[in-house]
C-alpha cells in the first residue's frame, strides 16, 4: 500500500510544546553540538555490541570525538563502561523525534546505525532528508543469533531501500 503520510510541521510551536510536555523533553548538549549521531541499538547479545564498538573506533579515526555523539536505545538504563570515553546523549526516555522537532539543524546531521528505525523518521515523519548510513551486514558473523537478527536476513533492509527511493537528494 502506497500511503502519503501528513508530515509534522516543524514550525507548529504549539504542537511541539505538546510533544515536549508529553515526553518531558530537555535539550541535549551532545545532540546539539554533534554533526554525527551514532545510534546504539541496545542489543543484549555480545557479538553485536562488540561490532558496534568496533564501528565507533573506525569513526573515531576519521572524525573528532566532539563531532559525534552516541544515542542509546531507550531500553539502555546505564552507559556501558566501554562507551564512557565517548560523548553520549543523556539516558532519558525521550524519543529521537523530539530532538529533531526542537533542533532545526538536525536535518544536517549524519545518522549512523547498525539497526535503528529512528534513522527513518526524519524523512517519514517530518519530510527532512538527513544523510544516513546503515551498517547492518557490514560485519560477518559466525553466530547464528546475530545472523538471524540481521536486517539482511529479516527483510527489514527493503524498508531502507524504499525510504531511499523517496529521498529527493
Amino acid at each position: 500500500i502506497d500511503v502519503d503520510l501528513n508530515k509534522i510541521d516543524l514550525n507548529d510551536k504549539e504542537l511541539i510544546e505538546i510533544y515536549n510536555h508529553i515526553f518531558n523533553y530537555e535539550p541535549d548538549e551532545a545532540f546539539e553540538k554533534s554533526k554525527i549521531i551514532f545510534f546504539n541499538s541496545g542489543f543484549f547479545y555480545k557479538e553485536r555490541a562488540e561490532q558496534e564498538l568496533e564501528m565507533l573506533k573506525i569513526i573515531e579515526k576519521h572524525v573528532k570525538k566532539e563531532d559525534f555523539a552516541v544515542k542509546f536505545h531507550p531500553s539502555v538504563a546505564k552507559v556501558p563502561m566501554e562507551y564512557e570515553e565517548y560523548q553520549t546523549m543523556k539516558l532519558k526516555q525521550i524519543p529521537f523525534e523530539s530532538f529533531i522537532m526542537n533542533n532545526k539543524a538536525s536535518a544536517k546531521k549524519i545518522l549512523i546505525s547498525t539497526c535503528s528505525s529512528a534513522m527513518l523518521t526524519p524523512k517519514l515523519v517530518f519530510g527532512l532528508e538527513p544523510q544516513f548510513v546503515y551498517l547492518d551486514g557490514t560485519f560477518e558473523s559466525e553466530k547464528e543469533e546475530t545472523k538471524q537478527n540481521s536486517a539482511f536476513q529479516t527483510g527489514e533492509l527493503s524498508i531502507f531501500n524504499k525510504v531511499k527511493a523517496i529521498y529527493n537528494n
